[in-house]
C-alpha cells in the first residue's frame, strides 16, 4: 500500500473513531460510574473465573532436579 493510501486510510479510521466516542459519550459509557460499572463487572468475572478454576496448589517439593546441580556433579 502507498504511502498516500496509508495516510488516507488513518486518517478516515481516526475520524470514524472521534464519530464512535461522540456516540459512546452521547449514550453515556464514559462517565465516571459507567467505568466502575465496567470495572465491577470485570472484577466479578475474574473471581468467578478463580472459582470455576477451583484453588490453586502450591508444590513444595522441587525434587525436580531443581535449578541448581547436585554438590558432587562436575558441572
Amino acid at each position: 500500500m502507498s504511502p498516500t493510501a496509508q495516510t488516507k486510510v488513518l486518517d478516515r479510521l481516526l475520524q470514524l473513531n472521534h464519530v464512535r466516542y461522540k456516540e459512546e459519550l452521547d449514550k453515556g459509557l464514559h462517565t465516571p460510574e459507567a467505568k466502575r460499572r465496567r470495572a465491577a463487572v470485570r472484577k466479578a468475572k475474574a473471581k468467578a473465573r478463580a472459582a470455576a478454576h477451583g484453588p490453586q496448589q502450591v508444590t513444595e517439593d522441587f525434587a525436580d532436579g531443581g535449578l541448581f546441580p547436585t554438590p558432587d556433579a562436575l558441572f
